[in-house]
Formats: structure tokens, C-alpha cells, sequence
């Protein structure tokens, strides 16, 4: 056995070692040697066959292709809608590198021109997708195009199912009228409606035109029943003001369309609906466009969702249309609400409650709301206690609604420790003013605010009043504390609203009480006032108009009034000559009325007869 501790022995493995380590190396080094040339080969391959492509016009003439696919589609000022800058960036950017490797083929600029080359891939592919999707949305859009003309078709030849299906296929229209916001699941669901509904309305007989669409196109059936000069002289008397009330409601349509970005056809769905959605509340379809206008103007996108509830407060309450809409909105931006249909719904169904049980009105309530809303609600008062608030401040004071929403207001701000103007003449609540309302509650035990983790915080406001009233009531009505609270707190405007409710104050809890589980309470008293006589003759009157605009083109007839006021002259003079007993037919009317028969005649004929 060898002696491994001799030192010669140990110098030869050490040697062997070494001599192992190096022979490795230069294997090691040799194989990376060959991997890098042949890196180099491949690198050299491939920028010569991108080179080759560049030369025979390859990348040139398949990026032209596409740019040219991108040229057919265009925004509305002519626009491409898929950018193609970066793609030719891209391209002179490989030209470029391709020129430097000609000039010097280095294993840099080989690289370089690699690099750009799959910089332009990448454009490539991105201005490929672009289009592909492009195409399928132009796909899906002619499909929904296609649909919305059917269902419009259908629409306008049915006027028969006009009165079962009407509101739904004016929706379809509606919602296709905006295609390319529609999932591709959605265009089935409303295309498998369409059906549905055309063969339901084959199957009950509604197919083809209406009675009113048949009288539109002339027939002559019921011309003799306009053989009286005082049908004429009536039925032209009424006809112009129906004619006054489209003219009225093109005028607010037209408004709509410059306050917001409603196409043509969904502007004229909204004409159309203004009278199934006006009858609904009993009032004409003129004010309700209105209230769509004022919405659309105050800046929101659902702007017919608020002009309903604007509505149904000028049902439910009896409201002004101004007020109403000056109320939505307060109460919108008061509560941060955001335009939340469901939410302004539910305060206006909680407010009509409380007016109902107690002696304040909605127009009171929604006077005083306009004017506390915003302060309040900044203040965590929530939409019951404040409609509580008020509501007891109306109903046991004679002082008017705003007044009442002014000092409740003011109320809040000195318990909250705000500075401020009350809006009572000059009065601000200034630092002096906030420490003698401070002092007045501390002196009763009171405090405006506590402790909590560590950190001094106002107190709740109602929590506060609710003590306030507890120690106010306690008191003799003619001791001098009661008169001091009503003076530091309440000041010179409002000591008899904070004296009305903190001696209420079973009255506050009592609306409180009624605020809750209201709803539908606004849609109830609405159809109440529906169906009065107001509402009645609203809806007859809509009903009216609907008929002449279907008999009239709306755009032709407003040029036609001109000429009923000549028509009217002269069959005044008619019957004067005639007497009482005068009667003219028709054909008659024609001849006296020369030159102007040819225009109305056959609008009169497809007149209704009705008794007015």
C-alpha cells in the first residue's frame, strides 16, 4: 500500500490535480467556444434572411397591407381609429439597422438589427389584433344594425300591437339604437324577444296597422261625419292645439338634443314615450319632457330615470315643476347620491309618508329640504332625521318652510360649533356666537362633544337636541334658563323654530317613527292625483295629441296652422251667412275653399270623430 504521507507522493496527486483541472478548462473553454461560433452562425443567419426579406419588400408590403386594412374605419372626423405610427416607426427603425449592418457587419449591429425587427413583430401583431377586433365589432355591429331595423320595421307597419307590446319594442329599439355597448349574449336575448313578441302578436291577431295608422292614410270612412261648419270650425280649434303642444314638445326635444348625446332615433323613442310616461302621472308630455331637459341639463346620464321622480313629486305633493326639480337635485348632491335613482326614490317615498300622517306638506318638506339638505347631511344627519327635523319645525310653527330650513340649519351649525351666515338678513355665527351657545349646554350639564380613543370629538347633533329638549321641558315655561337657551342657541331669527321642537320633540320621534317602511308611499298618493280631473283631461288631451301626430307628420304639420286660422276665417263667414241651421259638406268646403282643399282635405278626413 503507498505511503500518502510521503511528501513526494503528495506532490504528484497534487500535480495530477492540477493537470485534471486544466485539461477541463480547456474542454470547458473549447465547448463554449464552439457554442459561442455557433451562436455567431445562427445570429449571422438570421439577420441575413431578415436582411433578404427587407430587400425583396417582404415587411414592406405586408405592413402596407395593413395599414391600408386600418384606412376603412374612421372616426367622424375622418380619423383612422387604429394608430398606425409606432408600426412605421418600427419599420424605419429595421431599414435603418439594415443599412448599418451593410455598412458594418458586426456581431452589435447584427444584434441591433434583431432587436428591431422583433420591435416591429410586436407592432405587427398589435395592429393585426386591433383590427381583428375591429372587424368582429364591425361584424356585431351590422348584425345589431340589422335587428334595430327589423324591430323598427316591424314597429312602424304594426301599429296594432302598439298598445300590448309598444313599451317593449320601443326599449329593444332603444338599447340596439347604442350597439356597441351590447354583449354578444345580449343581442340574443333581445333578438329571441323580437321573436317572441311578432309571434305573439301574429298569433292574437295584432299584425298590420292600427286604427289611428289607417286614419293617417286617408280613408274616407268617416268624412261624413265632418259635414257640420261646427265640427269643422271644432275639430280645427282642437287639431291647432294639439298642433301648439307637438310644436312644444319638438322645441324641448331639440333642447335635449344639444344637453346631451342622444342620437336621432333614441330622441325619437323618447317623444314617443313621453306619453305613455306622462298619462302615468297625469300631467302632459310637454312637462314631462321638461323635467328630462332640466336633468339632462343639470348634468346627469340618466337623465329621464330623476325627470320621473321629479315628476312623481309633482303628482305625489301637488309640487311646482321647478321646486320638484330643484328638490331631486339638492338632495342628490346633498347625500352624495350620484345620480342613485333607487336611493332619492326611497327619500321622496319616506318625505310623502311623514306629510301624509302630520300637518306639513311635500312642498313644504321639499321647500325646507332645498334649503338644509346640503348643511345637514354634511353634518351625518341622516335623510329620516332631517325629514323629522323639519317637518316638526313646519307643522308647530307659522313660519314658512324656508325660514324653517334656515333655522334648523343655523341650529345644527352653532351645536356643531360651525361659523357661518344663517341666511337671516347679515347674521353670521362667529367664534362669540359658538362659545355662548357652548357655554349655555355645559351649563345644563350638556356637553358638544366627548372623548373617544383618547381624541375630542363633536358629539351627534340629535343626541344633543334630545338632551336640549329633555332639560328645556323640564323647566318652568317662564323661568329664565329657558328664555337663555333660546337666546345663545336659537339667537334673534330662530328662537321660535328651536323652541317649537324641543317642546315637540314627541313629535320629531313620531316622524321618525312614519319615515320608515314607505315605500311605494310617493306612487300611491301620484295615482291618487292621476286619476282626478286634472289628470283625466292631462291624459285625454296627451291621448289627442298622440292621434294628431300620428295623423300628421309632426315636421309638415306646424307649417299647416297658417293655414287653419284662413280655413276658420272663412267658415265663420259661411255660417254667418248661413245661420244656425247652415250646414256644408265637404265637398262644399272643398269649392269655397279653393287652393287650399288639396292640402287639408285629406287630413281632415282621416279625422276622428269626436265630441269635444
Amino acid at each position: 500500500m503507498a505511503n500518502t504521507n510521503n511528501p513526494k507522493n503528495k506532490s504528484a496527486t497534487i500535480d495530477f490535480e492540477i493537470s485534471k483541472r486544466e485539461e477541463q478548462a480547456k474542454a470547458f473553454s473549447s465547448m463554449l467556444q464552439a457554442q459561442m461560433q455557433q451562436a455567431q452562425m445562427q445570429q449571422t443567419q438570421i439577420a441575413n434572411t431578415i436582411r433578404l426579406s427587407i430587400d425583396t419588400g417582404n415587411y414592406e408590403t405586408k405592413i402596407d397591407n395593413l395599414i391600408s386594412r386600418t384606412k376603412q374605419w374612421t372616426d367622424t372626423n375622418g380619423n383612422a381609429k387604429i394608430s398606425t405610427d409606432a408600426l412605421s416607426e418600427a419599420f424605419q427603425k429595421l431599414n435603418a439597422a439594415s443599412a448599418a449592418l451593410s455598412k458594418n457587419n458586426t456581431f452589435e449591429n447584427q444584434q441591433t438589427l434583431i432587436q428591431t425587427e422583433k420591435e416591429l413583430g410586436t407592432q405587427i401583431k398589435h395592429v393585426t389584433t386591433s383590427i381583428s377586433q375591429m372587424t368582429a365589432q364591425f361584424a356585431k355591429n351590422s348584425v345589431i344594425s340589422s335587428l334595430h331595423n327589423q324591430i323598427e320595421d316591424f314597429y312602424n307597419k304594426n301599429g296594432a300591437a302598439h298598445s300590448r307590446w309598444g313599451l317593449q319594442l320601443r326599449n329593444m329599439m332603444s338599447e340596439t339604437a347604442s350597439g356597441a355597448q351590447l354583449t354578444h349574449q345580449r343581442v340574443a336575448e333581445i333578438e329571441s324577444s323580437f321573436r317572441q313578441v311578432s309571434t305573439a302578436a301574429g298569433q292574437s291577431g295584432k299584425l298590420g296597422k292600427s286604427f289611428f295608422q289607417s286614419l293617417k292614410e286617408g280613408s274616407n270612412i268617416f268624412s261624413h261625419w265632418l259635414n257640420s261648419t261646427y265640427l269643422i270650425s271644432q275639430s280645427f280649434s282642437k287639431i291647432k292645439q294639439a298642433l301648439s303642444e307637438l310644436k312644444e314638445a319638438n322645441t324641448i326635444l331639440t333642447e335635449i338634443s344639444k344637453t346631451s348625446d342622444l342620437s336621432a332615433g333614441q330622441l325619437k323613442i323618447l317623444g314617443d314615450s313621453s306619453y305613455e310616461n306622462a298619462d302615468k302621472y297625469g300631467i302632459k308630455a310637454s312637462d314631462y319632457l321638461t323635467n328630462v331637459l332640466k336633468m339632462y341639463q343639470a348634468g346627469y346620464g340618466n337623465a329621464e330615470e330623476l325627470a320621473e321622480i321629479s315628476t312623481l313629486a309633482q303628482s305625489a305633493g301637488g309640487i311646482d315643476a321647478n321646486l320638484a326639480n330643484e328638490y331631486v337635485i339638492a338632495n342628490d348632491a346633498a347625500f352624495q347620491y350620484a345620480g342613485n335613482a333607487e336611493k332619492l326614490t326611497a327619500l321622496l317615498d319616506g318625505q310623502n309618508q311623514v306629510t301624509s300622517r302630520n300637518a306639513v306638506s311635500l312642498e313644504e318638506l321639499a321647500q325646507a329640504t332645498k334649503v338644509a339638505a346640503s348643511q345637514l347631511a354634511n353634518l351625518n344627519i341622516s335623510e329620516d332625521e332631517m325629514t323629522a327635523l323639519l317637518g316638526t319645525g313646519i307643522a308647530t310653527t307659522k313660519e314658512s318652510a324656508e325660514t324653517v330650513g334656515r333655522a334648523v340649519r343655523a341650529i345644527i351649525m352653532d351645536l356643531q360649533q360651525i361659523k357661518g351666515e344663517t341666511g337671516f338678513d347679515s347674521e353670521v355665527i362667529d367664534d362669540k356666537a359658538l362659545e355662548k351657545a357652548e357655554a349655555r349646554c355645559r351649563s345644563l350639564g350638556i356637553e358638544l362633544s366627548s372623548m373617544q380613543n383618547g381624541m375630542e370629538k363633536l358629539r351627534a347633533p340629535m343626541e344633543i337636541l334630545k338632551e336640549l329638549s329633555e332639560v328645556y321641558n323640564s323647566l318652568p315655561d317662564d323661568s329664565a334658563e329657558k328664555s337663555a337657551i333660546l337666546s345663545d342657541i336659537g339667537g334673534k331669527y330662530r328662537s321660535n323654530v328651536l323652541s317649537s321642537i324641543l317642546t315637540n320633540w314627541d313629535k320629531y320621534e313620531k316622524m321618525l317613527g312614519d319615515y320608515q317602511n314607505s315605500g311605494g308611499s310617493a306612487m300611491d298618493t301620484a295615482m291618487k292625483s292621476a286619476n282626478n280631473w286634472e289628470g283625466a283631461l292631462n291624459k285625454l288631451s296627451n291621448t289627442w295629441t298622440s292621434t294628431v301626430e300620428n295623423i300628421a307628420d309632426s315636421d309638415a304639420a306646424i307649417g299647416t296652422v297658417n293655414a287653419f286660422d284662413g280655413i276658420l276665417s272663412i267658415v265663420n263667414r259661411v255660417t254667418s251667412a248661413l245661420g244656425s241651421m247652415g250646414t256644408i259638406g265637404l265637398g262644399a268646403f272643398a269649392f269655397l275653399n279653393k287652393g287650399r282643399s288639396n292640402m287639408i282635405l285629406p287630413f281632415m278626413a282621416a279625422t276622428p270623430y269626436c265630441k269635444f
